[in-house]
């Protein structure tokens, strides 16, 4: 997919994986939240358009309505369509029916996390727990409340995969520290711990 945005699916990926927002960070399985991320790929490429409807006068009311007429519509939503089944196809790897989400280098996961919507702010954290290479994104994409989702990769080889991940409105900033002895990558804000993550080989 590159470099080209996708930012219609931070929604779909927001609504596909969140429960309930908590003031304690809630890990979501790996085998869950990868099959929650590509199923909201699958439900977005297969789902049917509405058609746009002019006003009864039979006229657009605006340049922005012409802009947008069915014709365009369809276009723009073919196209992302595209976009998102060659992202599934590249990214998702099978193993029997388990489904992993893999990226190739650092930076298609970063233009990974910019695509998932058109104001998106995106954090990176790099560690090294219990010689394992740890890459944590966070992605802030919603305007007004906060909605952060944290995806926590792992690195194999060259490749870097999605092992755990979760989403929370906390407004504080979160500061992400590393426990080497009891090989943890803690999570807390300035007044208090909001969850842990142990790492194992």
């Amino acid at each position: 997919m590159g470099k080209k945005k996708i930012g219609f699916l931070l929604p779909l990926l927001i609504l596909s994986n969140i429960h309930t927002y908590a003031q304690e960070l809630q890990w979501q399985e790996k085998n869950e939240l990868t099959k929650s991320l590509y199923k909201a790929f699958e439900d977005f490429i297969n789902e049917e358009p509405e058609p746009y409807k002019k006003q009864k006068t039979g006229r657009y009311n605006s340049l922005w309505e012409f802009l947008t007429s069915n014709k365009r519509r369809k276009n723009t939503e073919l196209q992302k369509k595209r976009e998102a089944k060659i992202f599934i196809e590249s990214h998702f790897i099978f193993h029997d029916t388990v489904s992993e989400l893999v990226f190739f280098d650092k930076n298609q996961m970063i233009e990974w996390g910019k695509s998932l919507g058109a104001y998106v702010f995106v954090q990176l954290e790099e560690f090294n727990v219990n010689c394992c290479n740890i890459f944590i994104l966070m992605v802030d994409g919603c305007s007004g409340l906060r909605c952060l989702g944290i995806y926590v990769f792992e690195q194999e080889s060259e490749n870097w995969k999605l092992i755990t991940g979760t989403y929370t409105d906390i407004r504080e900033n979160i500061i992400i520290k590393t426990d080497n002895e009891q090989n943890k990558i803690i999570f807390e804000t300035i007044s208090r711990k909001i969850g842990e993550l142990q790492i194992t080989p």
